[in-house]
């Protein structure tokens, strides 16, 4: 007897067990969305940014004193990930959520995501903050979108408030100590060599880090401009119920089916 059930066969199969097909596909889909009524509601606040200010590389407006400046031990920069795209990434990165987000929260709101009364460890904290966190970047407008998902839709919108405001805070006060100590190595650096070509280049690199020490020292949103603030959202982002039940729906379908297959299978074996 051949074995294989080619297509024609395999319809009338499915539609002999129609009924134990339906009642796999309702049963799994009542589950499903049962189960999709224990999972609590989750909200996310969302915030617009961009970037504060375009930048343009010392190394460009330097030109020909590069290979002077290399001479008097005088390192010039060359082009490098824009402040938007690092701040992005330290958003993102353990040292940032250690040093600038979590001495700043209730570490029991972490556990109120991780839906335990166990304290979790710093890197599982950085686990669960990684999974709720959303930055991406728009290339063509520079636009960067950044949200926070909790239970608590008053601390996803507390969350990305300290977000927002610790990477500009952290990054401002890393240029404004960078900049005072290159002003005074060059200032040093000046004093000792008579080259005049080379004190032409590290005066063009003395009033690059002015400007930046004077911009990061009066500008309170160094990195980026709210375009659109963080609010507290009214509606929930999750769970999707109708998702969940079709999931359901699609899974209890396929399991009757491929039950119903393996059956025949080990019927026509038996004869």
């Amino acid at each position: 007897m051949d074995q294989e059930i080619d297509l024609r066969d395999f319809f009338q199969l499915i539609w002999d067990r129609k009924s134990f097909i339906c009642f796999s596909t309702i049963l799994s889909g009542l589950s499903f969305l049962a189960f999709s009524f224990f999972l609590p509601n989750t909200y996310t606040s969302e915030s617009i940014l961009i970037p504060a200010s375009k930048e343009e590389s010392l190394s460009s407006k330097l030109g020909g004193y590069s290979a002077l400046a290399g001479f008097a031990g005088v390192t010039l920069p060359s082009e490098v990930t824009s402040k938007s795209d690092e701040a992005i990434e330290r958003i993102r990165s353990y040292d940032f959520f250690i040093k600038h987000f979590l001495p700043n929260i209730k570490k029991s709101h972490i556990m109120d995501l991780k839906g335990s009364k166990d304290v979790p460890s710093d890197q599982e904290s950085f686990e669960i903050f990684s999974d709720a966190l959303r930055v991406s970047s728009d290339k063509n407008t520079s636009f960067v979108n950044i949200s926070i998902s909790h239970r608590s839709p008053v601390i996803a919108k507390e969350w990305l408030d300290i977000i927002i405001y610790n990477i500009n805070e952290s990054m401002r006060t890393k240029d404004i100590v960078y900049a005072e100590n290159s002003i005074k190595f060059l200032n040093e650096t000046a004093k000792s060599t008579n080259v005049q070509s080379i004190k032409d280049a590290i005066t063009i690199l003395l009033e690059g880090q002015m400007q930046t020490l004077m911009l990061a020292s009066s500008n309170q949103d160094y990195i980026f401009q709210i375009l659109d603030p963080p609010i507290v959202p009214e509606k929930k982002s999750g769970p999707n119920r109708v998702i969940i039940l079709l999931i359901g729906i699609i899974l209890g379908a396929l399991m009757g089916i491929f039950t119903v297959i393996i059956q025949q299978i080990k019927k026509s074996n038996s004869t």
